[in-house]
Protein backbone atom coordinates (compact mmCIF):
# COMPACT_ATOMS: atom_id res chain seq x y z
CA UNK A 1 0.00 0.00 0.00
CA UNK A 2 1.69 3.35 -0.72
CA UNK A 3 1.49 5.68 1.47
CA UNK A 4 2.22 10.06 2.23
CA UNK A 5 6.08 8.80 3.01
CA UNK A 6 6.28 6.81 -0.38
CA UNK A 7 4.98 9.54 -2.48
CA UNK A 8 6.72 12.28 -0.89
CA UNK A 9 9.97 10.01 -1.38
CA UNK A 10 8.98 9.57 -4.95
CA UNK A 11 8.96 13.61 -5.26
CA UNK A 12 12.08 14.34 -3.82
CA UNK A 13 14.24 12.04 -6.14
CA UNK A 14 11.61 12.26 -9.10
CA UNK A 15 10.88 16.38 -9.32
CA UNK A 16 7.89 17.48 -9.45
CA UNK A 17 6.06 16.52 -12.55
CA UNK A 18 9.31 14.22 -13.35
CA UNK A 19 11.79 17.53 -13.46
CA UNK A 20 14.62 15.06 -12.39
CA UNK A 21 13.67 12.30 -14.63
CA UNK A 22 14.18 14.39 -17.61
CA UNK A 23 17.45 16.26 -16.15
CA UNK A 24 18.79 12.35 -15.46
CA UNK A 25 17.95 11.79 -19.35
CA UNK A 26 19.71 14.67 -20.56
CA UNK A 27 22.89 13.87 -18.67
CA UNK A 28 22.72 10.26 -19.80
CA UNK A 29 21.53 8.66 -16.47
CA UNK A 30 18.83 5.83 -16.53
CA UNK A 31 17.32 7.69 -14.08
CA UNK A 32 17.90 10.02 -11.24
CA UNK A 33 20.54 8.07 -8.79
CA UNK A 34 19.71 10.63 -5.87
CA UNK A 35 17.61 13.04 -5.02
CA UNK A 36 18.89 16.93 -6.49
CA UNK A 37 20.86 18.48 -3.77
CA UNK A 38 18.60 21.49 -4.59
CA UNK A 39 15.16 22.81 -5.26
CA UNK A 40 14.36 23.40 -8.86
CA UNK A 41 11.78 26.24 -9.29
CA UNK A 42 9.22 24.06 -11.35
CA UNK A 43 6.95 27.08 -12.72
CA UNK A 44 6.59 30.11 -14.86
CA UNK A 45 7.39 33.25 -13.06
CA UNK A 46 6.80 36.32 -15.66
CA UNK A 47 9.94 38.80 -15.53
CA UNK A 48 7.25 41.84 -14.95
CA UNK A 49 5.97 40.04 -11.52
CA UNK A 50 8.20 41.51 -9.10
CA UNK A 51 8.43 39.53 -5.87
CA UNK A 52 8.61 39.94 -2.40
CA UNK A 53 9.31 37.40 -0.67
CA UNK A 54 11.82 34.23 -2.15
CA UNK A 55 8.68 32.18 -1.58
CA UNK A 56 7.25 33.73 -4.67
CA UNK A 57 9.96 32.74 -6.81
CA UNK A 58 10.20 29.20 -5.88
CA UNK A 59 6.42 28.63 -5.04
CA UNK A 60 7.50 26.58 -2.39
CA UNK A 61 9.00 27.38 0.92
CA UNK A 62 12.44 29.10 1.38
CA UNK A 63 13.21 29.85 4.85
CA UNK A 64 12.97 26.26 6.11
CA UNK A 65 16.20 25.37 3.97
CA UNK A 66 18.42 28.53 3.61
CA UNK A 67 21.57 26.52 2.64
CA UNK A 68 20.74 24.93 0.14
CA UNK A 69 20.73 26.04 -3.55
CA UNK A 70 17.82 26.95 -5.48
CA UNK A 71 18.08 26.39 -9.17
CA UNK A 72 15.67 29.12 -11.41
CA UNK A 73 14.58 29.89 -15.01
CA UNK A 74 16.31 33.30 -15.12
CA UNK A 75 18.92 35.53 -14.46
CA UNK A 76 16.80 38.28 -12.98
CA UNK A 77 15.47 35.76 -10.86
CA UNK A 78 18.66 34.26 -9.30
CA UNK A 79 19.94 37.74 -8.66
CA UNK A 80 16.47 38.56 -6.48
CA UNK A 81 17.40 35.34 -4.30
CA UNK A 82 20.72 36.34 -4.20
CA UNK A 83 20.17 39.69 -2.80
CA UNK A 84 18.13 37.70 0.03
CA UNK A 85 21.02 35.74 1.08
CA UNK A 86 20.30 32.41 -0.94
CA UNK A 87 22.13 30.83 -2.85
CA UNK A 88 20.62 30.54 -6.87
CA UNK A 89 21.45 30.14 -10.13
CA UNK A 90 19.79 30.47 -13.16
CA UNK A 91 19.56 27.25 -15.01
CA UNK A 92 16.24 27.57 -16.78
CA UNK A 93 13.63 25.57 -15.88
CA UNK A 94 13.10 21.58 -16.68
CA UNK A 95 11.05 22.09 -18.99
CA UNK A 96 13.75 23.25 -21.31
CA UNK A 97 15.47 19.98 -20.79
CA UNK A 98 12.92 17.68 -22.47
CA UNK A 99 14.38 15.90 -25.40
CA UNK A 100 13.78 16.86 -28.91
CA UNK A 101 10.82 14.63 -30.77
CA UNK A 102 9.56 15.29 -33.78
CA UNK A 103 6.27 15.77 -33.61
CA UNK A 104 3.50 17.27 -36.31
CA UNK A 105 1.68 19.75 -35.54
CA UNK A 106 -1.96 19.53 -37.00
CA UNK A 107 -3.12 22.97 -38.98
CA UNK A 108 -6.07 25.22 -37.68
CA UNK A 109 -6.16 22.45 -34.35
CA UNK A 110 -6.85 23.93 -31.22
CA UNK A 111 -6.30 23.25 -27.64
CA UNK A 112 -8.02 24.56 -24.60
CA UNK A 113 -6.13 24.55 -21.26
CA UNK A 114 -9.21 26.48 -18.77
CA UNK A 115 -7.66 27.96 -15.73
CA UNK A 116 -6.63 25.06 -13.11
CA UNK A 117 -7.33 24.47 -9.64
CA UNK A 118 -5.41 22.70 -6.84
CA UNK A 119 -6.69 20.10 -4.76
CA UNK A 120 -6.75 22.22 -1.63
CA UNK A 121 -8.61 25.22 -3.31
CA UNK A 122 -12.19 25.98 -4.21
CA UNK A 123 -13.13 28.44 -7.27
CA UNK A 124 -16.51 29.42 -8.50
CA UNK A 125 -15.74 30.27 -11.89
CA UNK A 126 -18.32 30.56 -14.96
CA UNK A 127 -18.10 27.19 -16.52
CA UNK A 128 -20.88 26.65 -18.57
CA UNK A 129 -20.11 29.99 -19.75
CA UNK A 130 -16.80 29.46 -20.49
CA UNK A 131 -17.90 26.07 -22.50
CA UNK A 132 -20.20 28.13 -24.29
CA UNK A 133 -17.86 30.67 -25.57
CA UNK A 134 -15.57 27.83 -26.89
CA UNK A 135 -18.14 26.15 -28.63
CA UNK A 136 -18.80 29.09 -31.09
CA UNK A 137 -15.26 28.86 -32.35
CA UNK A 138 -16.13 25.26 -33.36
CA UNK A 139 -16.23 26.47 -37.54
CA UNK A 140 -13.22 28.39 -37.09
CA UNK A 141 -10.84 24.94 -36.15
CA UNK A 142 -10.46 21.63 -37.62
CA UNK A 143 -9.88 20.36 -34.22
CA UNK A 144 -10.68 21.24 -30.58
CA UNK A 145 -9.79 19.68 -27.73
CA UNK A 146 -9.96 20.64 -23.88
CA UNK A 147 -7.32 19.85 -21.44
CA UNK A 148 -8.07 19.91 -18.24
CA UNK A 149 -5.85 19.67 -14.77
CA UNK A 150 -6.24 16.93 -12.68
CA UNK A 151 -7.11 18.66 -9.74
CA UNK A 152 -10.30 20.10 -11.56
CA UNK A 153 -11.03 16.63 -12.46
CA UNK A 154 -11.47 15.68 -9.07
CA UNK A 155 -13.00 18.93 -8.11
CA UNK A 156 -15.97 18.69 -10.66
CA UNK A 157 -14.89 21.48 -12.47
CA UNK A 158 -14.81 21.97 -16.38
CA UNK A 159 -15.10 18.75 -17.67
CA UNK A 160 -18.95 18.12 -17.13
CA UNK A 161 -19.05 21.79 -19.02
CA UNK A 162 -17.36 21.05 -21.62
CA UNK A 163 -18.63 17.04 -22.22
CA UNK A 164 -22.25 18.28 -22.88
CA UNK A 165 -21.42 20.41 -25.31
CA UNK A 166 -19.40 17.57 -26.89
CA UNK A 167 -15.97 17.99 -26.76
CA UNK A 168 -12.89 15.46 -26.42
CA UNK A 169 -11.92 16.33 -22.74
CA UNK A 170 -8.57 14.65 -21.60
CA UNK A 171 -6.92 14.90 -18.39
CA UNK A 172 -3.72 16.79 -18.00
CA UNK A 173 -0.02 17.33 -16.37
CA UNK A 174 0.09 15.33 -12.76
CA UNK A 175 2.89 16.40 -9.86
CA UNK A 176 3.47 12.77 -9.61
CA UNK A 177 3.12 11.60 -13.08
CA UNK A 178 6.84 11.79 -13.24
CA UNK A 179 6.41 11.41 -17.28
CA UNK A 180 4.60 14.88 -17.04
CA UNK A 181 7.03 16.93 -18.61
CA UNK A 182 7.84 14.72 -21.52
CA UNK A 183 4.10 14.36 -22.46
CA UNK A 184 3.32 18.18 -21.86
CA UNK A 185 5.67 18.62 -24.95
CA UNK A 186 4.07 15.82 -27.03
CA UNK A 187 0.51 17.73 -26.18
CA UNK A 188 1.39 21.24 -26.54
CA UNK A 189 3.76 20.93 -30.34
CA UNK A 190 0.67 18.97 -31.79
CA UNK A 191 -1.80 21.72 -31.79
CA UNK A 192 -1.42 24.98 -33.78
CA UNK A 193 -3.07 27.26 -31.43
CA UNK A 194 -3.72 27.08 -27.43
CA UNK A 195 -5.49 28.99 -25.92
CA UNK A 196 -6.77 29.49 -21.74
CA UNK A 197 -8.91 31.96 -19.57
CA UNK A 198 -6.53 32.55 -16.74
CA UNK A 199 -2.75 32.77 -16.06
CA UNK A 200 -0.30 29.70 -16.09
CA UNK A 201 3.11 27.97 -17.25
CA UNK A 202 0.89 26.72 -19.52
CA UNK A 203 1.14 29.83 -21.65
CA UNK A 204 5.09 30.45 -21.59
CA UNK A 205 5.50 26.70 -22.45
CA UNK A 206 3.19 26.11 -25.12
CA UNK A 207 4.59 29.52 -26.64
CA UNK A 208 8.07 27.65 -26.00
CA UNK A 209 7.05 24.59 -28.11
CA UNK A 210 5.47 26.91 -31.06
CA UNK A 211 1.94 27.04 -30.68
CA UNK A 212 -0.07 29.81 -31.02
CA UNK A 213 -1.05 30.97 -27.59
CA UNK A 214 -3.98 33.49 -26.49
CA UNK A 215 -5.95 34.41 -23.52
CA UNK A 216 -10.08 34.75 -24.60
CA UNK A 217 -13.07 34.29 -23.03
CA UNK A 218 -14.24 34.78 -19.31
CA UNK A 219 -10.99 35.33 -17.37
CA UNK A 220 -10.69 32.85 -14.18
CA UNK A 221 -10.37 35.20 -10.91
CA UNK A 222 -8.78 34.24 -8.57
CA UNK A 223 -9.64 35.20 -5.04
CA UNK A 224 -7.50 35.35 -1.86
CA UNK A 225 -10.11 32.94 -0.30
CA UNK A 226 -9.70 30.32 -2.91
CA UNK A 227 -6.27 29.63 -1.10
CA UNK A 228 -6.55 29.95 2.16
CA UNK A 229 -5.92 26.51 2.27
CA UNK A 230 -2.94 26.10 -0.20
CA UNK A 231 0.19 25.29 2.66
CA UNK A 232 2.53 27.96 1.60
CA UNK A 233 0.32 30.82 2.31
CA UNK A 234 -0.60 29.15 5.02
CA UNK A 235 2.84 30.08 5.92
CA UNK A 236 3.60 32.91 4.37
CA UNK A 237 0.14 34.76 4.44
CA UNK A 238 1.83 37.80 3.54
CA UNK A 239 2.40 37.04 -0.20
CA UNK A 240 -0.79 35.76 -0.96
CA UNK A 241 -2.51 38.98 -1.78
CA UNK A 242 0.57 40.28 -4.06
CA UNK A 243 1.10 36.97 -5.95
CA UNK A 244 -2.98 36.81 -6.92
CA UNK A 245 -3.10 40.38 -8.11
CA UNK A 246 0.39 40.15 -10.02
CA UNK A 247 -1.32 37.23 -12.29
CA UNK A 248 -4.85 39.34 -12.47
CA UNK A 249 -6.37 40.29 -15.69
CA UNK A 250 -5.88 43.57 -15.71
CA UNK A 251 -2.04 43.37 -14.40
CA UNK A 252 -1.40 40.45 -17.27
CA UNK A 253 -3.14 42.52 -19.82
CA UNK A 254 -1.21 45.49 -19.27
CA UNK A 255 1.93 43.64 -19.82
CA UNK A 256 1.09 41.23 -22.69
CA UNK A 257 -1.62 42.49 -23.99
CA UNK A 258 -1.18 41.01 -27.29
CA UNK A 259 -2.06 37.83 -25.75
CA UNK A 260 -5.70 38.85 -25.27
CA UNK A 261 -6.97 38.50 -28.96
CA UNK A 262 -9.52 35.77 -30.71
CA UNK A 263 -7.38 32.26 -31.13
CA UNK A 264 -7.13 32.85 -34.67
CA UNK A 265 -5.67 35.92 -34.13
CA UNK A 266 -2.92 34.23 -31.81
CA UNK A 267 0.93 34.62 -33.30
CA UNK A 268 3.92 32.60 -32.28
CA UNK A 269 6.28 34.32 -29.38
CA UNK A 270 9.12 31.38 -29.28
CA UNK A 271 12.03 34.29 -28.58
CA UNK A 272 10.24 35.57 -25.62
CA UNK A 273 8.89 32.21 -24.51
CA UNK A 274 12.45 31.14 -24.51
CA UNK A 275 13.69 33.97 -22.58
CA UNK A 276 10.79 33.25 -19.61
CA UNK A 277 11.46 29.82 -19.14
CA UNK A 278 15.11 30.40 -19.30
CA UNK A 279 16.66 28.65 -22.32
CA UNK A 280 19.33 31.18 -22.89
CA UNK A 281 20.76 29.50 -19.17
CA UNK A 282 20.54 26.03 -19.92
CA UNK A 283 24.01 24.35 -18.87
CA UNK A 284 25.49 21.49 -20.10
CA UNK A 285 25.04 17.92 -19.09
CA UNK A 286 28.36 17.38 -16.89
CA UNK A 287 27.44 20.95 -15.30
CA UNK A 288 23.95 19.87 -14.41
CA UNK A 289 25.22 16.63 -13.09
CA UNK A 290 27.41 18.90 -10.88
CA UNK A 291 24.93 20.76 -9.76
CA UNK A 292 22.40 18.17 -8.64
CA UNK A 293 25.18 15.59 -7.57
CA UNK A 294 24.98 13.19 -9.68
CA UNK A 295 28.89 12.99 -10.18
CA UNK A 296 30.93 11.23 -8.06
CA UNK A 297 32.55 13.76 -5.92
CA UNK A 298 28.70 15.11 -5.14
CA UNK A 299 27.21 11.71 -4.50
CA UNK A 300 30.02 11.37 -2.36
CA UNK A 301 28.59 14.32 -0.59
CA UNK A 302 24.85 13.31 -0.63
CA UNK A 303 25.67 10.03 1.23
CA UNK A 304 27.40 11.78 3.96
CA UNK A 305 24.32 14.58 3.99
CA UNK A 306 22.34 11.59 3.93
CA UNK A 307 23.38 10.25 7.30
CA UNK A 308 23.74 13.38 8.56
CA UNK A 309 20.44 13.67 8.15
CA UNK A 310 19.42 10.18 9.34
CA UNK A 311 21.66 11.53 12.58
CA UNK A 312 19.68 14.61 12.68
CA UNK A 313 16.09 12.95 13.31
CA UNK A 314 17.81 10.77 15.53
CA UNK A 315 18.52 13.76 18.14
CA UNK A 316 16.25 13.90 20.81
CA UNK A 317 14.13 18.01 20.47
CA UNK A 318 15.61 19.02 23.24
CA UNK A 319 18.97 18.97 21.36
CA UNK A 320 17.71 19.87 18.23
CA UNK A 321 16.78 22.77 20.42
CA UNK A 322 20.14 23.91 21.48
CA UNK A 323 21.69 23.91 17.63
CA UNK A 324 18.89 26.31 16.57
CA UNK A 325 19.60 28.13 19.82
CA UNK A 326 23.31 28.13 18.83
CA UNK A 327 23.34 28.71 14.72
CA UNK A 328 19.72 30.56 13.91
CA UNK A 329 19.85 34.14 15.17
CA UNK A 330 16.22 34.27 14.46
CA UNK A 331 15.36 31.12 16.21
CA UNK A 332 17.37 32.04 19.29
CA UNK A 333 15.89 36.24 19.43
CA UNK A 334 12.14 34.62 19.20
CA UNK A 335 12.94 32.09 21.85
CA UNK A 336 14.07 34.75 24.01
CA UNK A 337 11.38 36.48 23.58
CA UNK A 338 8.63 34.17 24.49
CA UNK A 339 10.90 33.21 27.81
CA UNK A 340 10.70 36.72 28.55
CA UNK A 341 6.90 36.84 28.18
CA UNK A 342 6.47 33.68 30.36
CA UNK A 343 8.40 34.93 33.04
CA UNK A 344 7.00 38.27 33.36
CA UNK A 345 4.26 38.46 36.41
CA UNK A 346 0.46 37.47 35.87
CA UNK A 347 -1.95 39.98 34.96
CA UNK A 348 0.45 42.23 34.43
CA UNK A 349 0.91 44.68 31.56
CA UNK A 350 3.75 43.99 29.01
CA UNK A 351 4.34 44.82 24.96
CA UNK A 352 5.98 42.89 22.75
CA UNK A 353 7.02 42.99 19.00
CA UNK A 354 6.33 39.44 18.07
CA UNK A 355 3.67 40.20 15.65
CA UNK A 356 5.47 42.79 13.86
CA UNK A 357 4.52 46.13 15.57
CA UNK A 358 3.76 46.85 19.19
CA UNK A 359 1.40 44.41 20.82
CA UNK A 360 -0.04 45.15 24.38
CA UNK A 361 -0.69 42.53 26.46
CA UNK A 362 -2.17 42.11 29.78
CA UNK A 363 -1.09 38.39 30.79
CA UNK A 364 2.11 37.79 29.47
CA UNK A 365 2.63 34.25 30.32
CA UNK A 366 -0.41 33.18 28.68
CA UNK A 367 0.69 34.83 25.25
CA UNK A 368 2.59 31.80 23.90
CA UNK A 369 -0.35 29.56 24.02
CA UNK A 370 -2.37 32.01 22.61
CA UNK A 371 0.01 32.46 19.76
CA UNK A 372 0.34 29.19 19.07
CA UNK A 373 -3.35 28.13 18.72
CA UNK A 374 -4.28 31.63 16.66
CA UNK A 375 -0.88 32.21 14.57
CA UNK A 376 0.42 29.01 14.51
CA UNK A 377 -2.20 26.09 14.65
CA UNK A 378 -4.90 28.10 13.15
CA UNK A 379 -7.56 27.46 14.93
CA UNK A 380 -9.92 29.93 13.57
CA UNK A 381 -8.85 29.58 10.16
CA UNK A 382 -11.82 29.26 7.77
CA UNK A 383 -12.50 29.84 4.20
CA UNK A 384 -15.30 32.27 2.54
CA UNK A 385 -16.24 33.09 -0.86
CA UNK A 386 -16.99 37.22 0.10
CA UNK A 387 -13.82 39.35 -0.73
CA UNK A 388 -14.80 40.97 2.44
CA UNK A 389 -16.90 38.55 5.40
CA UNK A 390 -18.59 39.72 7.74
CA UNK A 391 -17.02 38.67 11.63
CA UNK A 392 -18.42 38.75 14.87
CA UNK A 393 -15.82 38.00 17.63
CA UNK A 394 -17.41 37.78 21.12
CA UNK A 395 -14.64 37.84 23.60
CA UNK A 396 -12.03 39.48 21.80
CA UNK A 397 -9.56 39.80 24.33
CA UNK A 398 -6.74 41.95 23.81
CA UNK A 399 -6.99 41.27 19.87
CA UNK A 400 -5.20 38.75 18.93
CA UNK A 401 -8.02 36.86 17.23
CA UNK A 402 -8.86 40.04 15.65
CA UNK A 403 -5.51 40.55 13.98
CA UNK A 404 -5.42 37.38 12.96
CA UNK A 405 -8.92 37.22 11.33
CA UNK A 406 -7.12 40.55 9.30
CA UNK A 407 -4.35 39.19 8.08
CA UNK A 408 -6.52 36.21 6.76
CA UNK A 409 -9.14 38.46 5.59
CA UNK A 410 -7.89 41.81 4.92
CA UNK A 411 -11.10 43.05 3.89
CA UNK A 412 -13.02 41.70 6.88
CA UNK A 413 -15.69 43.30 8.81
CA UNK A 414 -15.17 42.93 11.99
CA UNK A 415 -17.67 43.37 14.99
CA UNK A 416 -15.57 42.52 17.99
CA UNK A 417 -16.66 42.51 21.64
CA UNK A 418 -14.67 43.03 24.99
CA UNK A 419 -16.55 44.19 27.93
CA UNK A 420 -13.60 44.21 30.88
CA UNK A 421 -12.99 48.45 30.64
CA UNK A 422 -8.66 47.60 31.50
CA UNK A 423 -8.93 44.72 28.39
CA UNK A 424 -10.91 46.79 26.49
CA UNK A 425 -7.94 49.42 26.46
CA UNK A 426 -5.46 47.29 25.45
CA UNK A 427 -7.78 45.83 22.88
CA UNK A 428 -8.42 49.73 21.40
CA UNK A 429 -4.64 50.28 20.97
CA UNK A 430 -3.61 47.05 19.49
CA UNK A 431 -6.16 47.53 16.51
CA UNK A 432 -4.56 51.45 16.21
CA UNK A 433 -1.09 49.73 16.66
CA UNK A 434 -1.88 47.55 13.74
CA UNK A 435 -4.13 49.99 12.14
CA UNK A 436 -6.86 47.41 11.55
CA UNK A 437 -9.62 49.14 9.21
CA UNK A 438 -13.34 48.05 8.93
CA UNK A 439 -13.11 46.92 12.67
CA UNK A 440 -15.88 47.90 15.44
CA UNK A 441 -15.39 47.81 19.02
CA UNK A 442 -17.94 47.20 21.69
CA UNK A 443 -17.10 47.48 25.38
CA UNK A 444 -20.58 45.69 26.09
CA UNK A 445 -20.72 41.52 27.11
CA UNK A 446 -23.38 39.73 25.35
CA UNK A 447 -26.38 38.10 27.49
CA UNK A 448 -29.68 37.80 26.67
CA UNK A 449 -30.98 41.37 26.96
CA UNK A 450 -29.49 44.95 27.47
CA UNK A 451 -28.96 45.70 31.11
CA UNK A 452 -26.53 45.87 33.55
CA UNK A 453 -24.67 42.82 35.45
CA UNK A 454 -21.52 42.07 37.53
CA UNK A 455 -18.95 41.17 35.99
CA UNK A 456 -15.99 38.87 37.36
CA UNK A 457 -12.47 40.20 36.96
CA UNK A 458 -9.77 37.92 36.26
CA UNK A 459 -7.35 40.24 34.99
CA UNK A 460 -6.21 38.49 31.54
CA UNK A 461 -8.67 36.15 29.61
CA UNK A 462 -11.07 34.61 31.58
CA UNK A 463 -13.61 37.25 33.25
CA UNK A 464 -16.95 36.46 33.14
CA UNK A 465 -20.96 37.65 34.00
CA UNK A 466 -21.01 36.64 37.50
CA UNK A 467 -24.21 36.05 39.51
CA UNK A 468 -21.93 36.03 42.87
CA UNK A 469 -21.94 38.59 45.46
CA UNK A 470 -19.96 41.54 44.31
CA UNK A 471 -16.46 41.55 44.93
CA UNK A 472 -12.99 43.63 45.10
CA UNK A 473 -12.32 42.35 41.41
CA UNK A 474 -15.72 42.23 40.50
CA UNK A 475 -17.55 45.32 38.65
CA UNK A 476 -20.91 46.00 36.59
CA UNK A 477 -20.75 46.12 32.28
CA UNK A 478 -23.66 46.88 29.99
CA UNK A 479 -24.43 43.90 27.99
CA UNK A 480 -26.41 43.73 24.91
CA UNK A 481 -27.85 40.51 22.54
CA UNK A 482 -26.14 38.83 19.97
CA UNK A 483 -29.51 38.31 18.29
CA UNK A 484 -29.50 42.24 17.36
CA UNK A 485 -26.06 41.64 15.11
CA UNK A 486 -27.35 38.66 13.38
CA UNK A 487 -30.26 40.01 11.33
CA UNK A 488 -27.34 40.03 8.37
CA UNK A 489 -25.09 37.03 7.21
CA UNK A 490 -22.35 36.15 9.29
CA UNK A 491 -19.79 34.54 7.62
CA UNK A 492 -17.70 33.49 10.96
CA UNK A 493 -18.98 33.87 14.84
CA UNK A 494 -16.61 33.10 17.65
CA UNK A 495 -17.75 32.81 20.61
CA UNK A 496 -15.71 32.71 23.77
CA UNK A 497 -17.60 34.30 26.57
CA UNK A 498 -16.48 32.10 29.65
CA UNK A 499 -20.07 30.37 30.61
CA UNK A 500 -22.64 32.65 28.73
CA UNK A 501 -22.11 30.80 25.23
CA UNK A 502 -25.38 28.03 25.61
CA UNK A 503 -27.48 31.53 27.31
CA UNK A 504 -26.81 33.48 24.69
CA UNK A 505 -27.36 31.39 21.40
CA UNK A 506 -30.27 29.98 22.81
CA UNK A 507 -31.63 33.44 22.86
CA UNK A 508 -30.53 33.96 18.86
CA UNK A 509 -31.51 30.13 18.12
CA UNK A 510 -34.28 31.36 14.79
CA UNK A 511 -31.06 34.45 13.76
CA UNK A 512 -28.34 31.12 13.38
CA UNK A 513 -29.38 30.20 9.69
CA UNK A 514 -27.69 33.69 8.56
CA UNK A 515 -24.21 32.60 10.15
CA UNK A 516 -22.17 30.30 7.59
CA UNK A 517 -19.24 29.04 10.36
CA UNK A 518 -19.14 28.88 14.17
CA UNK A 519 -16.57 28.44 17.14
CA UNK A 520 -17.83 28.52 20.25
CA UNK A 521 -16.03 27.59 23.10
CA UNK A 522 -17.94 25.79 25.84
CA UNK A 523 -17.46 26.15 29.71
CA UNK A 524 -18.88 23.61 32.55
CA UNK A 525 -18.53 24.97 36.12
CA UNK A 526 -18.67 22.84 38.77
CA UNK A 527 -21.79 22.64 40.70
CA UNK A 528 -23.47 24.48 37.91
CA UNK A 529 -25.58 22.88 35.75
CA UNK A 530 -24.26 21.20 32.31
CA UNK A 531 -25.37 22.93 29.12
CA UNK A 532 -23.74 20.88 26.43
CA UNK A 533 -27.01 18.91 25.57
CA UNK A 534 -28.58 22.01 25.07
CA UNK A 535 -26.06 23.66 23.12
CA UNK A 536 -25.23 20.55 20.51
CA UNK A 537 -28.98 20.23 19.95
CA UNK A 538 -29.63 23.78 19.08
CA UNK A 539 -26.48 23.97 16.87
CA UNK A 540 -27.94 20.39 14.69
CA UNK A 541 -31.32 22.08 14.81
CA UNK A 542 -29.97 25.41 13.18
CA UNK A 543 -28.40 23.23 10.62
CA UNK A 544 -24.79 23.00 11.68
CA UNK A 545 -22.48 19.98 11.81
CA UNK A 546 -20.08 19.68 14.67
CA UNK A 547 -16.57 18.56 15.75
CA UNK A 548 -15.41 18.48 19.66
CA UNK A 549 -12.32 19.17 21.17
CA UNK A 550 -11.49 19.34 24.53
CA UNK A 551 -8.94 21.65 26.36
CA UNK A 552 -6.96 20.69 29.31
CA UNK A 553 -8.36 17.14 28.92
CA UNK A 554 -8.13 15.28 32.30
CA UNK A 555 -6.12 12.05 31.63
CA UNK A 556 -9.02 9.89 34.06
CA UNK A 557 -11.67 11.46 34.56
CA UNK A 558 -12.85 8.43 36.76
CA UNK A 559 -10.17 9.00 39.10
CA UNK A 560 -9.01 13.00 38.55
CA UNK A 561 -10.59 16.01 36.73
CA UNK A 562 -8.53 19.09 35.79
CA UNK A 563 -10.38 21.89 37.57
CA UNK A 564 -9.13 25.21 36.07
CA UNK A 565 -11.24 28.74 37.65
CA UNK A 566 -13.88 26.55 38.54
CA UNK A 567 -14.13 25.20 35.67
CA UNK A 568 -14.21 21.15 35.00
CA UNK A 569 -14.66 20.90 31.59
CA UNK A 570 -14.16 23.24 28.70
CA UNK A 571 -14.67 22.26 25.00
CA UNK A 572 -13.70 23.80 21.57
CA UNK A 573 -17.00 23.69 19.32
CA UNK A 574 -16.29 23.98 15.15
CA UNK A 575 -20.01 24.02 13.77
CA UNK A 576 -20.48 24.55 9.74
CA UNK A 577 -23.43 23.88 7.41
CA UNK A 578 -23.95 20.61 6.53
Amino acid sequence: MSTDGDRFQKLNLYGLYGANVVAAEYCGLHEPPAPALGTWQHGWMPSYRKPIHPDMVMGTPTDEYPQKPYWVARADEESYLRGQGLKAKAIGLPIVYVSDETVTRIPKSLLVMPAHSLDFTTHAWKFEEYASEIHSLRGSFSDITVCVHPSCWRNGYWVGAFNKLGFKVIKGASVDDFDSLKNMRQLLSRFEYVTTNGFGSHIAYAAYFGAKVSVYGQYAVLKAEDYRNAPLYQQNLAILEPALNSVSQQVVMKNYPELFCHPLEAQQKIDWARHEVGHQHKVAPAELRKLFGWNKSAMSIHKVRSVRSTIQNAIPGRLQHLCKMLLRSSYRQRYREFERLSQAPSHTPVTTTLLGKPLELVDGPSFRFYHTEIFERQLYRFSSAEEAPRIIDAGANVGLSVIYFKQLFPNSRIIAFEPDPNVYQVLRRNCESFSLPDVSLEQKALWTCDTILTFQGEGGDAGRISAESPSETSFEVPTCRLRDYLHDRVHFLKIDIEGAETDVLVDCADLLHNVDKLFVEYHSFLKKEQSLDVLLRLLREAGFRVNVEACNPSLQPFIYRNVNLGMDLQLNIFAVRE
